[in-house]
């Protein structure tokens, strides 16, 4: 008798044991479900706000003229004015006096 009340109880404890397992095993599957979930509503948020940016974007971008091109003149364009040897200072210093041929 004493033999089968010990298998009992050790069958109960298996139970509760295996019980309180699935019961954790259960909320975190909840948990993952509820966090699944809220990241799924977050992301189908962020895409419509892309969309509707998107869509923003694209008529902006029809509504905006082509740039007109910038037309070339013909003429020259006009050039600062270069020194000439008439309006440059005369060189101040030593002079090098030219090599005579020997």
């Amino acid at each position: 008798m004493a033999d089968t009340s010990s298998k009992d109880a050790a069958r109960k404890r298996a139970q509760n044991h295996f019980a309180v397992a699935e019961r954790r095993d259960s909320l975190v599957k909840q948990m993952i479900a509820s966090e699944r979930a809220a990241v799924d509503a977050k992301t189908a948020k962020l895409r419509v706000l892309r969309l509707a940016k998107e869509a923003v974007d694209r008529e902006a971008a029809l509504n905006v003229p082509p740039p007109s091109k910038a037309k070339k003149s013909r003429r020259a364009a006009v050039r600062p004015a270069t020194p000439s040897r008439d309006t440059m200072p005369p060189v101040v210093g030593p002079t090098i006096a030219p090599v005579e041929a020997a």
